[in-house]
């Protein structure tokens, strides 16, 4: 796709090849995905400007720079919005949300993934909803907020056992039993944390 004079292929490519460096080399991803971007913008591809922003939202957060992380979510986000595509909003979102936590802006993370929730509520995408509701209960434990933890991961279980996602399970139980001892249920807690162990018994952990 490179070699053809074909913008929105290259521009693709370019990403495709950022993506396989984000792991080991997050800076050389960044400037793949510039260059994506420069050719979406070129040819007003704005799903395609949406995304390589994203992604390169996502490449600066690797390498320590939030704001600019922030920024090119903001911007991927506002096109998402116009776009009205609302499978974008929600991971531009959940990043959004991720950044704000890691700079201890817990009050607008927290707003951002009740948006997040509320939208992959309607669409129905549970994988989704099961990172929104974990997300957001990991910020109300860290300003502890016990009450409102509990309750989202509760949430958060509920739909791993819908999705029978096993390891997801035990996880978010393990959680749930660190709030309840928090909250002076002994006794809950211990039947919870047996819960998680028998689980990770039968997907072979002996790590729980």
């Amino acid at each position: 796709a490179i070699q053809l004079n074909y913008p929105k292929g290259k521009a693709a490519a370019l990403c495709l090849v950022g993506m396989t460096y984000s792991k080991n080399d997050p800076n050389l991803s960044l400037t793949y995905y510039k260059q994506a971007l420069q050719i979406a913008e070129q040819i007003n591809d704005q799903s395609g400007i949406s995304t390589y922003l994203m992604s390169i939202g996502i490449a600066n957060k690797a390498v320590g720079n939030i704001e600019a992380s922030n920024k090119a979510y903001d911007q991927a986000l506002q096109i998402a919005i116009a776009l009205k595509d609302q499978s974008q909003q929600i991971k531009l979102l959940h990043n959004i949300s991720l950044n704000r936590s890691s700079m201890g802006q817990y009050p607008e993370a927290v707003e951002s993934l009740q948006k997040m929730i509320a939208m992959t509520s309607r669409v129905g995408d549970k994988l989704m909803l099961l990172k929104g509701y974990s997300s957001i209960a990991v910020i109300y434990q860290r300003q502890g907020n016990s009450p409102q933890a509990l309750e989202h991961y509760l949430s958060a279980l509920k739909i791993s056992e819908q999705l029978d996602k096993k390891q997801s399970i035990a996880s978010i139980l393990i959680n749930i039993a660190g709030i309840q001892s928090d909250l002076n249920e002994s006794k809950t807690a211990l039947e919870t944390l047996h819960r998680a162990q028998q689980l990770a018994k039968e997907m072979g952990d002996s790590a729980i």
